[in-house]
């Protein structure tokens, strides 16, 4: 198949119509909610910086994000809502997360200690969301092994647990009640 059997792709946005859906989000589900905006992957290759420089201007309160270095991206571009790190961090980026207040996601014993530790040694508490797998496969502390977490979680001194989350694996289909 020749080069030019593909047509050449691109994305484009609209940034007034991004920022409208916000808007017209929080008119229907309301303003006493919290809006998380995932801005992961550069936005899905809309531009994660001009995405959430406009976000922000219409009320997110938080960005998602893949990797730490993702939210650092947004830091370094002056946005100020807080930031989560959905796909956790690596050993050796702790102290990134706390100095740009990255909020992770955990899903292991490991990196959990390994963050409590690094804060205990700045004087800080962290906060963390934990995400649990619940039959999609991918990431999160097994539902089997989730007992066990909690248990070791509990003795880190220096996280803050601030929330919880899943990814159903049947979301769409609602007789699959065992992973919706």
């Amino acid at each position: 198949m020749s080069a030019n059997a593909f047509r050449p792709t691109y994305a484009e946005i609209n940034l007034r119509n991004l920022a409208d859906n916000l808007a017209s989000l929080k008119s229907y589900v309301g303003e006493d909610l919290q809006y998380l905006a995932v801005v992961k992957a550069d936005a899905y290759g809309h531009g994660a910086v001009e995405c959430a420089r406009i976000l922000s201007e219409e009320g997110a309160d938080w960005f998602g994000v893949a990797i730490p270095e993702e939210g650092l991206e947004l830091r370094v571009s002056g946005i100020e809502e807080r930031i989560l790190s959905l796909g956790g961090f690596w050993k050796g980026q702790e102290d990134l997360i706390l100095q740009h207040d990255i909020t992770p996601v955990l899903f292991d014993v490991d990196s959990a200690a390994n963050l409590d530790r690094a804060a205990a040694s700045k004087g800080l508490k962290a906060k963390v969301h934990i995400k649990v797998d619940t039959g999609m496969g991918r990431v999160g502390v097994p539902f089997e092994g989730l007992n066990d977490f909690a248990e070791a979680f509990r003795g880190f001194q220096n996280l803050e647990l601030e929330g919880l989350m899943t990814h159903f694996a049947s979301a769409e289909d609602l007789t699959q009640k065992e992973f919706t």
